[in-house]
């Protein structure tokens, strides 16, 4: 694919580099041939694609359509070639990277840098949940970009879903970042960005996740949660903060609206008023011609950016009648590049969180230090014995756990966008989760000390021990069965429990 678009000029795009790689996507750095500014192109091929990967293409289509935030990624035209089946989409240039990057690159950052980029993250969350009615449901650091003045940009719509007079059931998400009620695979609403939120926050400043990445199993989530403790250099206004977001019970847990009013959130701004709300429907029932038919938000021009336009021969009557039409044209391409310009050619860094890579550099610190220690050997023992020919560097095993950075984004493990649970007859919450390892988003692994964890009272007979407010909320949700009866054995008098299979 990569051949077929280089040096080529589509819709008015020229194709300069690749700078992306996806499971069914590539990313180009491409150029406005009229305007000469820069944005990215992502290419997709439809064709074999199952149903429930089109709608997530679509869902992100949709919400970059329809929304227009300052720190969620613009989208500027797209094309759709029925013949091939090939669906581009010209998106907002992001160059700085990740910001999972940006914290690894650091370590952690520091409060007040976590706070900057979070008012910037939770505006463009709140956006979605109070003026499309959307949840994103997959928050964390890897869908989150940074532009040339390390701004937030909020990407990756795939797993979004609608929670407009009803409740989510579905079961997505990156472990780590999951809210409990979502791993407990019952009804969740938009809160559970809230949750997510926290995690993201959580680890900007840490470099690490607060929650094991195996917590798919909602008794171990639900007993880290509550003895959850923070690093001493976290300000108690942050510590209320995350204690309020990670609510166990959603009933509790505020809503973005309502965290607004807490101490380490005061100068954000508050939500505009100038916006009708308009809920977004996501069809069940995805083709790819649907892509062809999609109209952009209805916009209103602003005058300064139509008189930029006016020195591309544009009609300033027919452009304003094309904005407010929602048209994908070159007119409206070229007023939304000038809207959010990106002039100088960008330069991407290379990408040094994988897995792969921090393996390599284990094997070579490992490699250094054996060196050194028999040449250390050979010169205390050449003159007693002749010296032994050096033994071969040792390889760091796949399953050992580097301990370089501790936020580590697995591009080696793809996951199917809608993360399956695959049903188990009898297991237990001490059962490992199975999920379907296939698809196409990244999941990240965090390394580094685990939380520490409080042990419980009592043990339940579950395989793992319950506190009695844990097992309540449990109960609510539906995923922990009754308690345990209890029966004396006819042979002898201890006593056995019988406990009833969950999930």
């Amino acid at each position: 694919m990569t051949r077929e678009y280089l040096g080529n000029i589509i819709d008015g795009f020229e194709f300069l580099e690749k700078i992306g790689h996806g499971s069914y996507s590539d990313v180009f750095l491409v150029q406005h041939t009229k305007t000469k500014l820069y944005c990215a192109a992502k290419v997709m091929c439809l064709t074999g694609m199952e149903q429930y990967e089109l709608q997530g293409i679509y869902r992100e289509f949709m919400i970059y359509a329809s929304v227009d935030h300052l720190y969620i990624s613009s989208l500027y035209h797209y094309s759709y070639d029925a013949e091939s089946n090939v669906l581009i989409l010209y998106l907002q240039c992001a160059p700085k990277g990740t910001l999972l990057s940006y914290v690894n690159k650091y370590g952690g950052l520091p409060e007040s840098e976590a706070r900057r980029l979070f008012f910037q993250i939770f505006s463009a969350i709140r956006h979605l949940h109070n003026f499309v009615y959307a949840a994103h449901r997959d928050l964390k650091l890897e869908n989150i970009l940074l532009d040339n003045n390390n701004n937030a940009k909020v990407t990756d719509f795939g797993l979004a879903g609608n929670n407009y007079n009803y409740k989510m059931k579905t079961f997505v998400g990156t472990p780590g970042y999951q809210a409990p009620e979502v791993v407990a695979t019952g009804e969740y609403t938009e809160k559970c960005d809230v949750w997510s939120l926290g995690v993201c926050l959580y680890s900007m400043i840490t470099g690490r996740l607060p929650f094991s990445i195996q917590n798919s199993n909602y008794v171990k989530l639900v007993q880290e949660a509550s003895y959850i403790t923070f690093p001493p250099n976290f300000s108690q206004p942050l510590r209320d903060l995350l204690t309020a977001m990670w609510a166990i019970n959603p009933n509790d847990r505020p809503t973005l609206k309502n965290l607004q009013s807490m101490q380490w959130m005061r100068g954000i701004l508050p939500l505009p008023t100038n916006i009708a709300p308009c809920p977004l429907k996501f069809p069940s029932d995805v083709k790819p011609g649907n892509f062809a038919d999609l109209k952009r938000k209805k916009t209103k021009a602003d005058s300064t950016i139509l008189n930029k336009c006016l020195e591309y021969g544009i009609n300033k009557e027919k452009l304003e009648d094309d904005l407010m039409n929602g048209e994908f044209n070159e007119d409206t391409t070229i007023y939304f590049l000038i809207k959010t310009p990106l002039i100088k050619r960008p330069s991407f860094p290379k990408k040094l969180n994988s897995y792969k890579s921090l393996l390599d550099q284990n094997e070579q610190v490992n490699n250094k230090e054996q060196v050194k220690s028999k040449e250390h050997q050979q010169s205390d023992t050449s003159s007693q014995s002749p010296s032994l020919p050096p033994c071969p560097p040792q390889k760091v095993s796949q399953q050992s756990t580097p301990k370089l950075p501790c936020l580590v984004e697995m591009n080696e493990l793809p996951v199917n966008q809608h993360t399956r649970r695959k049903k188990v007859l009898n297991d237990s919450p001490s059962m490992p989760t199975m999920y379907t390892l296939k698809g196409s988003f990244q999941l990240s692994r965090i390394c580094g000390p685990a939380p520490v964890v409080k042990p419980t009272r009592k043990s339940d007979g579950f395989g793992s021990s319950l506190t009695p407010q844990s097992r309540k909320i449990g109960e609510s949700f539906g995923t922990l069965g009754p308690k345990p009866t209890r029966r004396k054995s006819k042979v002898c008098t201890n006593i056995v429990r019988k406990s009833n299979p969950v999930f």
